[in-house]
């Protein structure tokens, strides 16, 4: 079994009601995934996304993570809020959230540890209303600065 496809048997197996999983692909590998765990009995939904190291910084968390975020609002009109939690040391996916729209609503102090160290953990996300009124194309890799 190759990496892509042990990566993404783990992540499929791992998948039940409610939860809704993409490999991303690029050139027909798999290099990531994007997960979107709905809680619609409370109008909510987590977003989730991880791109293999040697793919950081091509823009590909972005662009699958909005494509996600657009279809869930389209497609599920009692979503109000979308959000999304990191690692606080992980500076590549706040800056992810940041480019999805989504804001900081929140910091924890230590609920993770790894390696034996506390580390904290921030907890961003995208209200509807605020999607709504940014819907319009985020332009280049999600950064509606980069709009025509």
């Amino acid at each position: 079994m190759t990496d892509g496809e042990q990566f993404v048997s783990i992540y499929v197996a791992g998948v039940t009601t409610g939860e809704l999983g993409w490999v991303v692909e690029l050139d027909f590998q798999a290099v990531g995934w994007i997960g979107l765990i709905l809680e619609l009995d409370h109008h909510r939904a987590e977003h989730g996304f991880t791109v293999k190291r040697q793919y950081w910084g091509q823009g590909i968390a972005p662009e699958a993570a909005n494509a996600v975020l657009d279809a869930a609002f389209r497609e599920l009109p009692q979503l109000t809020w979308i959000f999304a939690n990191s690692d606080a040391r992980n500076v590549q996916s706040a800056h992810v959230m940041k480019k999805l729209g989504m804001r900081k609503e929140g910091a924890l102090k230590a609920p993770i540890v790894d390696r034996r160290q506390p580390a904290g953990l921030i907890v961003c996300g995208l209200l509807r209303d605020d999607w709504e009124r940014d819907s319009r194309p985020r332009g280049l890799h999600g950064d509606p600065r980069t709009q025509p």
